[in-house]
Order: structure tokens, then sequence, then C-alpha cells
């Protein structure tokens, strides 16, 4: 497939290439992205207005952009696969929409993802971790957080 270029819908001030690429709608220079603690290449962008309080911060992941734009999606998949297994490889032809289970059974097929099972002394270290946080200071914030929400065995 040539390189082709798309205005990114939910943000038009983006154009996507098929290649995997960000750039500026108006100026058409190459946008600056970032890899972020997952792998995935992501464009950090700043939304909205600060006089009138809608200004957001967003993350937006490449290759989601890549297959939002140029890659059909009529059973409404909410995952985007890479088909290589390279978080980084974000060309059309690399990309699938799939549904989670689906991707996740892809990620254990090719080799990056393993089955966990951890062994006892493991299960108590996580145990012993939990315990911990709770202790010094996670039982407040756990309450906090509990208390935000609906008490569903009241109802």
């Amino acid at each position: 497939m040539a390189n082709q270029l798309k205005v990114y819908n939910k943000l038009p001030r983006f154009s996507v290439s098929s290649d995997g690429e960000v750039y500026g709608t108006k100026t058409g220079k190459k946008i600056k992205t970032s890899i972020d603690y997952r792998g995935y290449k992501r464009l950090s962008v700043i939304v909205g207005s600060r006089t009138d309080g809608t200004r957001k911060h967003l993350n937006l992941k490449v290759h989601r952009m890549v297959a939002e734009s140029f890659i059909h999606n009529p059973n409404d998949l909410p995952a985007v696969n890479h088909i290589d297994g390279n978080k980084l490889n974000n060309t059309v032809e690399n990309l699938e929409w799939m549904s989670v289970r689906d991707n996740n059974a892809h990620a254990r097929k090719i080799g990056l993802v393993k089955s966990y099972s951890p062994t006892k002394e493991h299960r108590q270290k996580m145990i012993d971790g939990w315990w911990k946080w709770f202790e010094s200071g996670g039982k407040k914030q756990l309450i906090k957080n509990l208390a935000g929400q609906k008490n569903y065995l009241n109802q």
C-alpha cells in the first residue's frame, strides 16, 4: 500500500499516515511521539481551554489512531492487535481489530505473554505486601474509595 495521509476525525488538527506516523494537519510536519510505559507509541496532547475549564491532557496511542483512520470496524471490536507482536510497528498492514479475548490469545500464541501461576512463596509475598500497604494508610484510601461507591448489598 502506498503511504496515505488522513485527517484524524477525533482531533482534526492531526493527520495520520498509513505507515503509522502522525503529522500536523496545518503544517504537514511530523509530530514527535514518545513510548509509554507499556511500549506503545503515543502522542501527548492538551485540548480545551484553561479559561473555561475544559482543558484536558490526552495520551493517544498511535496504533489506535491509525486503526480508527484506516481500518473498517463493522463489528465495533474494541482492541487493536499488532499482527507481528511489535508494538512500534503501526503500519496499516500490521494492525487489525479484534476482541480483547482474541487479542490476549494472540499474545499468548506468539509468546508475548506467558501464562502466570505464582509459587506459594510469591503468593505470600504479594499478601504480605498488600497487608503492609493496608496497614500504612491504604486502609483509609480503600474506605474512602468504597464510600463513594453504591452499597449493592443494601439495595
